[in-house]
This record gives C-alpha cells, sequence and structure tokens, in this order.
C-alpha cells in the first residue's frame, strides 16, 4: 500500500484564514484557500490534526493557483515545502499512511447527514477507498444534532464529520457542543457543507477542526482514517512514589506532578506504603521519618525487596549529608526541597525521561 494525501488543518496568518490542507507527496502542499495569491509568494503556515499532528510552522513557495472551474473543482494554492526538520515530520507522518492497520483497534466515525442516500454513498466510498481495512471502520449516521449529541454521550469517536445545514439545530451549534464537552473537546472535527463561506465561517468558529465544501471526496478522508487506525497508543504515564510524612509537602509535590503529566501515589506512613502494588517507575523518599529513617527504607526497598526503579532521597538535610546517605545505601541519588516544587518536577523530568518518555 502506498501513502496518500493526508487532510491537515492550515492556519495562514498572513491571509487570516484557516483552510484544508492536503499533503500530496513529500514535498508538496495543496491548500484550498480563495485568498488572492501569486506563483512565488512565500508563505508560512501552521499545520495540524488532533491526535496525529501537533501544531507544526511550515514554509514554503507557492508554484502554481487555481481558480475554481468544473463543478467540484476549488481555489487551490500548490505549495513547494522548504525542507527542514518540518517537513521531515510531515514525510514520516506520511509514511505511515502506507503502514497496514495493527492490532484489534475499531476506528469509529460519526456522520451527522440528513440525507440517508448521502449516508449511504459515504459509507460506500469509504468502502472502496479503504479496501481492506474498511472492517476495521465502523461508520454511525445520525440525522440531526440532538441524535448526534446522544451517540456522542453513549460513544467515544475517533472523528466526527458534520454537515452545517441540519434539521433543527445546524451543524455549527452541534460542533460548539462537543467543544464545550469534556469528553468530546478534543475529538477531530471535520465540517462540510454546500454552504460556502457561510457555513466556513459559522463551523470553524464554533470548533470545527477542518472544513470541506460538498460534494465531499471521499478519497481525501481515506489517509486520514488510516493514520488514525495505526495511530499508535500513547504511552502510560510514568508512576512517581512519594513517601514523606509532611502532608503539606505531599500535596504540593503530587499537585504539581500531576500537572506535568505524572501518575503519583503518595505515603506518609510504613503502613500506606505497604498498601501500594506494582512496581512504580520512580520512588521519592523522605529521609526524616517517625517510625525509620528515609534511606534505610530505601536500602531495603532495593537490596532486601529487589526494587528496579530509580530510588531518590528526598530531604531538607544538608546536601552533602544526603550524598553520603544515599552512597551508604546504596540508592541511585538525592533531591534537596530546598530546590523548591518546581525544581523538583524539573529532576524528575531529567531522571524519568518525562512523563511519557523512555528511562
Amino acid at each position: 500500500m502506498t501513502a496518500a494525501s493526508v487532510l491537515l488543518r492550515a492556519e495562514i496568518a498572513a491571509v487570516g484564514a484557516v483552510a484544508p490542507a492536503l499533503l500530496v507527496d513529500d514535498e508538496t502542499l495543496v491548500v484550498r484557500c480563495e485568498a488572492p495569491a501569486r506563483p512565488g509568494d512565500r508563505l508560512r503556515l501552521r499545520l495540524s490534526f488532533p491526535g496525529l499532528l501537533a501544531p507544526l510552522d511550515v514554509e514554503g513557495e507557492i508554484v502554481a493557483c487555481r481558480s475554481p472551474g468544473a463543478p467540484g473543482e476549488h481555489a487551490e494554492w500548490r505549495l513547494a515545502l522548504s525542507p527542514g526538520e518540518a517537513t521531515a515530520s510531515l514525510r514520516r507522518l506520511r509514511a505511515r499512511t502506507g503502514h497496514p492497520a495493527h492490532g484489534d483497534h475499531l476506528l469509529r466515525l460519526l456522520l451527522v447527514e440528513d440525507s440517508a442516500l448521502l449516508g449511504d454513498v459515504f459509507r460506500a466510498g469509504l468502502a472502496r477507498h479503504l479496501g481492506p481495512q474498511a472492517p476495521r471502520v465502523q461508520v454511525d449516521v445520525a440525522a440531526d444534532a440532538e441524535r448526534a449529541w446522544a451517540l456522542c454521550a453513549a460513544a467515544a469517536y475517533d472523528l466526527v464529520v458534520v454537515d452545517y445545514f441540519l434539521p433543527g439545530d445546524r451543524g455549527d451549534a452541534l460542533i460548539a457542543r462537543l467543544r464545550e464537552a469534556p469528553a468530546t473537546a478534543a475529538t477531530p472535527v471535520v465540517a462540510i457543507s454546500l454552504g460556502g463561506a457561510e457555513a466556513r465561517t459559522a463551523t470553524l468558529a464554533a470548533g470545527a477542526d477542518v472544513f470541506l465544501d460538498k460534494p465531499l471526496a471521499l478519497a481525501e478522508l481515506t489517509a486520514t482514517l488510516r493514520l488514525l487506525l495505526t495511530k499508535e497508543a500513547p504511552m502510560p504515564c510514568k508512576r512517581i512514589l512519594i513517601m514523606d510524612d509532611s502532608v503539606l509537602f505531599l500535596e504540593l509535590t503530587q499537585e504539581a506532578l500531576a500537572r506535568a503529566g505524572y501518575e503519583v501515589v503518595t505515603a506518609r506512613d510504613l503502613t500506606e506504603l505497604e498498601t501500594h502494588t506494582g512496581e512504580p517507575d520512580l520512588v521519592l523518599m523522605d529521609v526524616q521519618m517517625p517510625e525509620a529513617f528515609g534511606d534505610d527504607l530505601a536500602m531495603v526497598l532495593r537490596h532486601v525487596r529487589g526494587l528496579d526503579a530509580p530510588i531518590y532521597l528526598l530531604s531538607s538535610l544538608d546536601p552533602s549529608e544526603l550524598e553520603r546517605r544515599a552512597a551508604d545505601a546504596g540508592v541511585d541519588g538525592y533531591i534537596s526541597k530546598h530546590l523548591g516544587i518546581e525544581a523538583v518536577v524539573g529532576r524528575v523530568d531529567e531522571i524519568t525521561g518525562g512523563p511519557r518518555g523512555t528511562t
């Protein structure tokens, strides 16, 4: 299977526009924008797509412009992208569209469209373009905004495609409602319509990621669906165990580490420590504990119970004293509380490689 064009969101600050963009090969981007442009113009764009591509700034030169002609054609700019790390990231993204889907993940797509015939056309078109991967994509169809909202409340969708003209509430009202709900705030939304500038402005303002004019060329969604199918599951966040008898310090440190993306478990005494199961990715151990010195506990965890995770003493003692105690206990090091909470988080990032990084 060869790589296909990838549908992306393009933000073009120079003309104040958000437009669909197709990455058609490793060096070429086709942007559908009606703003005036000429071959030779250089542009800077921000490309993105939820869950697939974080905002990425690219530069390119317009090599051709096209005005709408036959039905179904669009005003387009064809850009030759400037080489660099950004285009290397796009190349890697596009290459993944040629990878076979793995695992047993079922991709769920919701089409919000009041024409039953167009719903059937949509399903048939995706089946034709996706080929062997088609059974991995489940397409649900809702004829109005209320039905779509009920479906989104009952199941998580990987992509929602919303028509602007719907009976009852219009598509932009549904999109705004999806964006306000925590469960659907980050769901990719593609708006579609015959409504031209009115529909484009309203749906993008409501929070749609991309607006596409009807008639919809389903091939343009195919690569995006393949990427969603082949997308790797996110790595689980790192788990930090902190033992300290100061409730205030535990709360502040736990909050800061959780905000940074870590899973945090705490223990104020030996009883709480014994309740934790599973091996953490890092242990932070206070030294001056009421029942036993933290360095003695750390030594037992490492050398008696065989804990492989890094263990660091965490204390307000003099750094030279902490260094000696860590060495005597045979653990990995120490962190001084005098550094402050944010600096402690920074040291945890360095030790673990980040909340979802590699150790």
